[in-house]
């Protein structure tokens, strides 16, 4: 998804075809992309390989299922992912939504009324079922509604807390990967943290170009078109709803099969660790975080997946850690010793 200009593309292919021809000869190279200029700079770059197709199209209006087992390369995409902004009331907790108004002299002013959009509400259900509470509540407040009623007593306390900014659109992300790639792999990588973020929770840097110079902005009420808005990415959240969702198929799972093939029964869900399309089906509990019955961790002792028992379906690591054990790392030292592969993108996590 969002193959840039193909360069990672072309160096798996080509690594394939030389390495292991065999793999090659059976590899189907699918590349979502939603810019058309990107779409041909693929075409012409990925020419020589012809098991490459590309669909020039957001990943959100893809409708095929995809049954066979599948590798799902999301490098670098869902830092643009669009999110939406929720302030809560500091004394009651209620969740408030944010929208955006325009005066008649294109001002752009912030309003809140209680949240009642269904993604919104949904991701909010998920977080909480996730075990996750919002970043803006403070653990020794929430416990107290009296000390939260002190507190708004104060001369100019805030009514409200600082905004968050919630990644609804990676949701539908995920659900879309579990509808429609039931037998995926994901490796997914973006920003963790960013510097000169505007306020408030999860929030996204905003900046523009003036004299070639990025300059960063205070606002995301900015004109459409002139600035860039990204946003970083919680992980460790990222990676318990991701569980959470791929362990609770939904009937719009199975309403998306091709034609002519069963659908799968509710409550199950075909593993994605085997290799190939079979009827090996996992309990709903397969990716939780915390499945009944589910053993500690135990080293050395391996499950079928090829996991420590015990040990989580989804891993977080920094970028960092993932090079120390995938990398060759040989190849990316200077001669002073510093591997700028380790020491920068510090900002950068991996989830697979």
């Amino acid at each position: 998804m969002g193959a840039g200009n193909g360069t990672l593309a072309k160096n798996i292919l080509d690594y394939l075809s030389v390495e292991y021809p065999q793999v090659y000869e059976r590899t189907q190279y699918k590349i979502v992309e939603i810019s058309p200029k990107l779409a041909e700079l693929q075409r012409a770059r990925l020419a020589s390989h012809s098991c490459v197709r590309i669909v020039n199209k957001s990943i959100f209006d893809w409708d095929v299922r995809e049954p066979a087992p599948c590798f799902f390369l999301a490098l670098e995409v869902i830092d643009n992912f669009a999110h939406d902004v929720v302030r809560y009331d500091s004394v009651t907790l209620e969740p408030y939504q944010g929208i955006t108004a325009i005066d008649s002299a294109g001002e752009f002013h912030e309003l809140y009324e209680p949240v009642t959009d269904p993604l919104i509400l949904r991701f909010l259900d998920y977080r909480r079922r996730a075990g996750h509470v919002p970043p803006a509540f403070d653990s020794f407040l929430t416990s107290s509604p009296l000390l939260r009623r002190l507190r708004n007593s104060l001369p100019f306390a805030p009514n409200m807390t600082l905004p968050e900014y919630v990644p609804t659109r990676l949701l539908t992300f995920l659900e879309k990967l579990r509808d429609n790639f039931p037998l995926h792999r994901l490796l997914l990588s973006d920003f963790s943290k960013l510097p000169d973020a505007v306020p408030g929770y999860n929030a996204p840097v905003v900046q523009t170009r003036y004299k070639e110079t990025m300059v960063p902005c205070s606002t995301y009420m900015v004109q459409p078109g002139y600035f860039d808005i990204f946003f970083p990415t919680s992980f460790e959240l990222l990676r318990d709803m991701y569980e959470l969702l791929m362990s609770n198929p939904t009937l719009s799972a199975s309403s998306t099969t091709t034609a002519g093939q069963e659908a799968e029964p509710t409550g199950y869900r075909p593993s994605p660790m085997t290799t190939a399309a079979s009827s090996l089906r996992l309990n709903v509990d397969f990716f939780s975080s915390s499945p009944r019955g589910r053993r500690s961790p135990v080293d050395g002792v391996m499950s079928s997946s090829g996991l420590d028992v015990g040990q989580r379906m989804s891993t977080v690591m920094t970028h960092k850690e993932f090079l120390e054990k995938y990398a060759d790392l040989e190849r990316t030292t200077l001669r002073s010793g510093e591997n700028p592969m380790l020491d920068f993108y510090q900002n950068v996590k991996f989830l697979f």
